[in-house]
Order: structure tokens, then sequence, then C-alpha cells
């Protein structure tokens, strides 16, 4: 592999640490499974949105802030993750029970 490559990927993980997403999903989808997963990925996010709704200007809608405010990348992050803790889950689980 190109290091460029590794360089551009890692690069892109410790933007506002978008590791941390992959980390957590992974963690939530091994021990939990990916319904956890995909919960608590939504439940961040919503968090996020509350928090940033409460640092907005006076006035500004609801139903448009959240999509604006919603973080596409780090919630799909934390559901690869689950996907990806809740294969080895499966795998093991399968492989040994």
């Amino acid at each position: 592999m190109n290091s460029n490559f590794l360089h551009r990927i890692f690069g892109f993980l410790n933007v506002s640490h978008r590791w941390s997403h992959l980390v957590g999903g992974f963690t939530v989808g091994l021990v939990f499974g990916f319904d956890v997963a995909l919960c608590v990925a939504a439940t961040l996010e919503w968090k996020d949105c509350q928090h940033d709704r409460l640092n907005a200007p006076y006035g500004l809608d609801c139903r448009k802030w959240i999509w604006r405010c919603w973080d596409w990348t780090d919630f799909t992050l934390t559901v690869a993750g689950g996907v990806l803790g809740s294969l080895i889950r499966w795998w093991v689980i399968g492989r040994f029970m």
C-alpha cells in the first residue's frame, strides 16, 4: 500500500476524533450487538444536536436545525464500527457456542 494513502486515512480519522466513533461503535457492537450500536450512534448524534441547538441564535426552527447539525460522518463511523463488532460477535458465538 502507498504510505500517502495510509496518511490520508489516518488524517481523516484524526479529524474531530472520528477514530473514537469507530472504536466506540466496535466496542458496543462486540459486547451488545448491532441494534444497540445503531441506537447508541443515533443517541450520540441527537445529543450533539441538542447541545448545538442550545448555543444557536434565538428563533431557530428545530426541524431545520436538526438536519444542519447532524454529523453523518460520525454517525456512519459509529454504525460501521458496530457492524464490525457485531460480525465478530456473531462469528465467535456461532463458532464456540
